[in-house]
């Protein structure tokens, strides 16, 4: 199921066929936003941001899977509903 479809990535439900499990994948047009977005994973360790589950580098576009995180239309709807304003996930994420 497509979450969100923009000009240069895409954001899709998936499921673990054994489990059961949701996640969030998120696939790429340009390497170097994958690259960025890896970059950010990597580093980026706050309650608050989704974790990585598996990086696929198969076929034409390289994508990320993730934990998925269900009804908020935006970062900024999950950040409130977490307890955190806009102006927290803005600073944390800068940093």
């Amino acid at each position: 199921k497509t979450i969100h479809a923009g000009k240069r990535n895409r954001l899709e439900e998936v499921s673990d066929r054994s489990t059961g499990h949701r996640y969030a994948y998120k696939t790429f047009d340009n390497g170097d936003e994958y690259t960025a977005e890896l970059t950010f994973f990597m580093v980026a360790d706050h309650p608050y941001f989704v974790k990585p589950k598996c990086i696929v580098r198969e076929g034409r576009r390289p994508g990320i899977v993730m934990e998925l995180v269900t009804g908020s239309g935006n970062s900024i709807n999950y950040a409130q509903e977490s307890g955190v304003d806009g102006t927290d996930l803005a600073r944390i994420s800068a940093q």
